[in-house]
């Protein structure tokens, strides 16, 4: 009830917003002089500059919010204090007849007219107020910061209405994640200070216009390298976002950096001590088998997602996804003490994640599938591994082949998760209390037997089930 009350209100200020600004021009030329040669001079040339350079608006964007950047302010706040308001306002019709030349609607065509003339008209009304008498000395300054300012908020509030308009919440992320104060300080202060320089000129209205000419080429050169470091920003994140998809976040961020001067990404790594975890989805080659490949990859990424999500919660590095399963390991490449009880404690997670995808398929009526997991903990070489062309951030050696053996040790001793004797001794002895030990395996490349643990939680539920 309370979001269709506050569409309704944003409406109906849309409507009273574009009444506005066409009843301020019926009121202003009815009384409207007769206008001069220079008059005339002074809207033309600033409405056809105003078009000009309204097709160079800058548009900064974050997500679904937009906020426009005019470099035309300054033209049309010399007509506001050049001349009478009526004849201001039809300059901003021009202008805002041009720029509604873009929209779909004949409603927003109204909404952006009306904004041009209230932006222009009450710019214009604010003025000659202010002033009450000749442009002259200080009193032109104090008509056109007054101009600007006002043309400058009320092409803000315009922005945020029209925002609100097109989704609820519009407005809020304009105010959030948008420059507003620099732009509306760009838009107001640099208009003030050509537009008073060319106070002297007023009377010729040819140098006056060179003088503003020549301070929005300024105007507009600032905010296109605002726009440029905005927009630089964003697209960083933007990549950042997607990038770190696919490798783990610090690289994604070191690479988007950029290379320092005298700096290469180069093939090799570190040799440090990792937990690492190997999970494979059982039970899913002959699922696959017999079913649409569509309907495979959705729910393997729905799957795999849920175990991403549990291993990110404990703060692992996912190394690379398998097809059926993943690779994914702690310590690397931010220090962690407790990097065993880290991968330990991300095993009920993972498992509570396979129980909920199970109960959903359930639903509908597929055959549930099962995770193999294997923990190891030992030394091993992270880091850029490849062709300098084509590298991977991954972890390779002795532990790394242990991790991925226990992981198909779990079908032989029939539970869904084993870890080795050194990352059951890294754990707390609370978290130990926790393990059962069972036999040991021969491994290949390894002299001595391996000892393989079990999380009693586990051993139970076999048991359960088997009887």
């Amino acid at each position: 009830m309370r979001a269709r009350l506050s569409t309704y209100l944003t409406w109906i200020g849309s409507i009273l917003w574009t009444g506005a600004g066409f009843g301020l021009l019926v009121m202003y030329a009815i009384d409207a002089p007769r206008p001069d040669v220079d008059t005339l001079v002074v809207v033309a040339g600033c409405a056809a500059l105003a078009i000009a350079f309204g097709a160079r608006r800058l548009e900064f964007r974050q997500g679904d919010a937009r906020l426009i950047a005019s470099p035309d302010a300054g033209f049309l706040v010399l007509a506001a204090v050049a001349v009478d308001p009526a004849f201001a306002m039809g300059a901003g019709v021009l202008v805002g007849l041009a720029l509604a030349r873009t929209c779909t609607t004949w409603t927003e065509r109204a909404f952006i007219v009306a904004t041009s003339l209230l932006g222009t008209g009450l710019a214009s009304v604010v003025a000659h107020d202010v002033v009450a008498g000749e442009l002259a000395g200080r009193s032109v300054l104090v008509a056109v910061a007054a101009a600007a300012v006002v043309r400058a908020l009320v092409g803000l509030v315009a922005q945020l209405l029209h925002a609100e308009v097109r989704s609820r919440g519009g407005a809020r992320e304009i105010i959030a994640g948008m420059p507003v104060l620099t732009i509306l300080v760009l838009e107001a202060g640099l208009p003030t200070a050509t537009v008073a320089m060319a106070g002297p000129f007023l009377d010729q209205p040819p140098l006056a216009l060179l003088v503003v000419l020549a301070g929005q080429l300024l105007t507009w050169r600032v905010l296109a390298l605002l726009h440029g470091q905005f927009d630089g920003r964003r697209v960083n994140v933007e990549l950042l976002d997607t990038f770190q998809r696919y490798v783990p976040q610090h690289v994604a961020a070191a690479i988007l950096d950029g290379p320092r001067p005298g700096s290469t990404v180069d093939v090799g790594g570190d040799r440090r001590e990792l937990t690492v975890m190997f999970i494979d989805i059982r039970g899913f080659t002959s699922w696959s088998e017999r079913t649409d490949p569509a309907e495979v990859l959705r729910e393997l990424n729905v799957l795999l997602g849920d175990l991403a999500d549990a291993i990110l919660a404990t703060d692992g590095t996912i190394d690379k996804f398998t097809g059926d399963g993943l690779m994914a390991f702690w310590n690397a490449p931010r220090d962690q003490a407790d990097h065993a009880t880290r991968a330990v404690q991300a095993l009920p997670k993972l498992l509570m994640r396979v129980r909920e995808f199970n109960i959903r398929r359930e639903v509908q009526r597929s055959v549930p599938l099962e995770v193999g997991i294997g923990i190891a903990t030992g030394p091993a070489m992270v880091g850029n591994i490849g062709h300098r062309d084509r590298l991977a951030f991954t972890a390779i050696g002795d532990t790394v082949n242990l991790a991925a053996r226990l992981e198909k040790a779990t079908r032989e001793h029939d539970v869904s998760a084993l870890v080795d004797e050194r990352t059951f001794l890294a754990l707390p002895v609370q978290v130990q209390r926790q393990f059962m030990r069972l036999d040991s395996i021969e491994v290949k490349g390894r002299t001595e037997r391996v000892r393989l643990y079990a999380p009693l939680a586990l051993m139970r539920h076999r048991d359960r089930t088997a009887s």
